[in-house]
């Protein structure tokens, strides 16, 4: 039967990277969608996302909501589509026709005015221009209706899109509000459609990245020198910090068991030397924590979390996704391997459920399913409500939510579940049994309590990547097209933070340790966890030093709840991997001792 199931998991998990790598293939004449999309503010830092059609005086939207993919819903896309065809220019094509009255026209002005931003989308790839300039000569709005969309092919494939647009189609709406005439007029938006062949043409794509490569450039070798720096400096503490550890716990060990052949088998209750420190708890040590159950469904979480993040790190830069999809968004990617992952989060959560002595783990399967998806769909709901999305919105995430939970996810994690708990009651024993009466931890001091440990560890995990940080932001949320962002040095940043958290951990739970404190569990998940508040406390900081260019009720509510959603996260993902990584240490060193 556990064939059966692994070769069907298995099974699914082909089929999912087939259908994620195929290549979109069109033949000359096929039909090509080409979607116009959502707008925002280029002054403001946080600016709501909203429909290019409903909020202006533009055209609407000719695409219904449950029409859309899974990535379109959750991103709040709402399309308009403009039908083109492959290899086949056109030219001057009408999108629509509206009529403008005087009103329309002073909305039209306020937002190029306020630097209005829309977006157009095809095969997955992006690209984003100003609804209208200011004409330097005499301050004019004047509002762009119509572009010249040039699509880069490769064989079969679209590879690249850019826009410019001509003197022809643009209106002076300045013009328009000092003419008597306060009939509505007819605004008609333009089209235009060149293909050019980017392997015959080597100057269209110098053309098409050199405004790019000279944008980045500099900011790219700065970075890398950053990064570079905080990998030098963070590799040398960490060697140091790692050689005194080892020294230290080399000490312990040599001098109260002495080395021989038989050392590993020597007794807790032969004390050569009177025992102090962790060696005290050895009767204490695996006593199962409170909210166990929690706490594993935490850890199973963080860790598919972080499968689903290294799998599309890898596969986007190392190049696996297919030439067309180097700027497609990892968003949907994310959801669909995010539900195939729930096999992995039942399997971590149920063996370290099982192994702290807990019965319910069906009980425990189900809030490791749901404790992630529902903060996280919670978040976005209310980011739509908060914009004023429609309520078919919510409507159409809930139903792919509770798709994806009720036939992905729960079936996924129990299979994982029930591996994981056998997995641990048949082949799982702690080296050291427990007692039956809790030992008494003794008063400390302040500084040597558990809250005030945890806040320092993560003091040198944040500094790791604190560089970072700025850059990711700036990409978030700012006008900045985020496939320019050079994702390499994010997942460095990731390992980073990851290798120096574990370390940071680990001494401050050999120190908890020593101080006799055998309540550990919750100590190394929150240690884990502790850079992440740093970070939320910088981005309450970029918050009020942006002040001036984040305004309105509306972005300051998207910006906290954007910050909070992501530190969860990333706290999920940062906890599960000290806490295993201390899980496996307490392991090992009450390994070496026997105690009887």
């Amino acid at each position: 039967m556990k064939i059966i199931l692994g070769r069907s998991l298995l099974n699914w998990i082909v089929i999912y990277f087939l259908l994620l790598y195929v290549t979109q293939a069109y033949q000359a004449g096929d039909l090509v969608t080409l979607n116009m999309n959502r707008i925002w503010t280029y002054n403001n830092v946080v600016g709501p996302i909203f429909s290019f059609y409903n909020k202006l005086p533009l055209c609407s939207s000719n695409k219904d909501l449950f029409s859309l993919s899974l990535s379109q819903i959750l991103r709040g896309d709402e399309l308009i589509d403009i039908p083109i065809y492959f290899l086949q220019n056109q030219t001057d094509q009408t999108i629509c026709t509206r009529y403008i009255a005087y009103d329309d026209v002073i909305r039209l002005k306020s937002a190029i005015s306020d630097r209005v931003i829309f977006e157009m989308i095809i095969d997955d790839m992006a690209v984003a221009k100003p609804l209208g300039i200011q004409d330097p000569n005499n301050n004019h709005s004047i509002l762009i209706n119509g572009y010249d969309i040039k699509l880069g092919y490769k064989g079969n494939s679209i590879v690249s899109i850019d826009m410019s647009t001509k003197k022809i189609h643009t209106l002076d709406l300045d013009e328009i509000l000092g003419s008597p005439n306060i009939n509505p007029i007819p605004l008609n938006m333009y089209y235009s459609i060149q293909w050019i062949d980017v392997s015959m043409n080597s100057e269209y794509n110098n053309n098409l990245d050199y405004n790019k490569i000279q944008k980045t450039m500099s900011i790219s070798n700065v970075r890398w020198l950053g990064i570079f720096n905080s990998m030098i400096l963070v590799i040398l503490i960490l060697t140091m910090l790692i050689l005194i550890f080892m020294q230290v716990l080399k000490s312990d060990f040599s001098r109260y068991f002495p080395i021989g052949d038989d050392d590993m088998n020597i007794s807790l209750d032969d004390d050569p030397i009177e025992m102090k420190g962790w060696k005290l708890l050895h009767g204490d040590i695996f006593r199962p924590p409170k909210y166990r159950m929690v706490l594993s469904s935490c850890i199973g979480s963080g860790i598919q979390i972080l499968v689903v993040i290294l799998v599309v790190g890898i596969t986007k830069n190392l190049s696996l996704l297919s030439y067309n999809r180097k700027y497609s968004p990892t968003f949907k990617t994310f959801v669909y391997l995010y539900s195939i992952c729930s096999f992995i989060s039942g399997y971590v959560s149920s063996f370290i459920y099982s192994s702290m002595e807990g019965k319910k783990w069906k009980l425990n399967m189900i809030l490791t399913t749901l404790i992630y998806p529902i903060p996280l769909f919670t978040t976005y709901w209310m980011i739509n409500i908060i914009t004023l999305q429609e309520i078919s919105f919510i409507f159409a995430i809930l139903k792919t939510f509770i798709f994806s939970t009720v036939f992905i996810s729960f079936p996924l994690c129990l299979i994982g579940a029930s591996f994981g708990k056998n997995k641990a009651q048949k082949s799982f024993k702690f080296p050291c049994k427990t007692n039956r009466l809790p030992r008494q931890i003794p008063k400390q001091k302040w500084w040597n309590s558990s809250k005030f440990h945890i806040l320092v560890s993560g003091v040198i995990p944040f500094s790791a990547i604190y560089i970072e940080l700025h850059y990711i932001f700036t990409a978030f949320w700012h006008y900045t097209p985020f496939h320019y962002y050079n994702t390499s040095l994010l997942y460095i940043s990731i390992v980073l933070l990851l290798a120096v958290g574990t370390i940071s951990s680990l001494i401050s739970l050999y120190m908890h340790l020593n101080l006799e404190n055998y309540k550990w569990w919750w100590f190394s998940y929150f240690s884990g966890a502790s850079p992440c508040l740093y970070f939320l406390f910088l981005c309450l900081y970029y918050y009020l030093d942006y002040a001036n260019k984040i305004f309105g009720s509306v972005q300051f509510h998207l910006f906290i709840l954007s910050s909070l959603m992501t530190t969860f996260t990333l706290a999920l993902c940062t906890a599960s991997i000290t806490f295993i990584s201390s899980y496996l240490f307490i392991y090992n060193i009450y390994k070496r001792i026997k105690s009887d």
